[in-house]
C-alpha cells in the first residue's frame, strides 16, 4: 500500500479523466460517433498509462497486474484510435469487451490489497465496469446514441470511486 500511497495522485489522475470523459459524454449527447471515438480513446489511453505507470512504481508488488490493466487500456486507446472509421457496432464492442474486463482487473487488484481495509471504492468501480459491459452483451440492438447516459453515468462513478480511493491513500502517505 506504500507504494500506491506515495502515486496517490496517479489514481486521482485515472479518476478525474474518467469525470471528465463522463461530463464531456452528456455535454456532448448528440455528438458524432467520431467524437465519441475521441474522448473514448483519451480516456482509454489515460487510463493505461496510470497504470503502467503503478507497474514500473511496482505498487503493492502487484506488476503483472498493473501492466494488464495498462495493455487494455491502451490497446482499447490505439484500437479506437488506429479504426477511427469504425462502425457503431465496433465501437459498441469495443467498449462492452473494455468495460468488462477493466472491471474483472479492478476487482483483482482489489482482492490483492484486502488486507488494506481500503478498497471498496475500487471494488465498487470494477463492479459498475462489469454490469455496464454486461448490459452491453445483454442489449446489442441498442444505439451508441442511446447509450452515451450509460457510458457517462459508468465513467462518472468510476472516476468518483478512483479519486475517492486516491484522496484516501494521500492521507495515509
Amino acid at each position: 500500500m506504500a507504494t500506491l500511497a506515495r502515486n496517490w495522485w496517479l489514481l486521482v489522475v485515472r479518476g478525474v479523466a474518467a469525470i471528465l470523459f463522463g461530463i464531456l459524454t452528456v455535454v456532448w449527447p448528440g455528438a458524432s460517433l467520431a467524437s465519441l471515438v475521441l474522448l473514448f480513446g483519451i480516456y482509454s489511453i489515460v487510463e493505461g498509462l496510470t497504470s503502467l505507470v503503478l507497474a514500473f512504481a511496482r505498487a503493492e508488488g502487484r506488476t503483472g497486474t498493473w501492466v494488464l490493466h495498462a495493455l487494455v487500456g491502451v490497446g482499447a486507446g490505439v484500437a479506437t484510435f488506429a479504426y477511427p472509421a469504425l462502425t457503431a457496432v465496433a465501437l459498441y464492442a469495443i467498449i462492452a469487451g473494455w468495460a468488462v474486463a477493466t472491471g474483472i482487473i479492478e476487482i483483482a487488484v482489489a482482492s490483492q490489497l484486502r488486507g488494506s481495509g481500503r478498497v471498496g471504492s475500487i471494488v465498487f468501480a470494477g463492479v459498475v465496469s462489469i454490469l455496464f459491459g454486461a448490459l452491453l452483451v445483454a442489449l446489442p440492438a441498442a444505439g451508441v446514441v442511446a447509450l452515451v447516459g450509460v457510458i457517462a453515468a459508468l465513467a462518472i462513478m468510476s472516476g468518483m470511486a478512483w479519486v475517492s480511493f486516491g484522496m484516501r491513500l494521500h492521507r495515509l502517505a
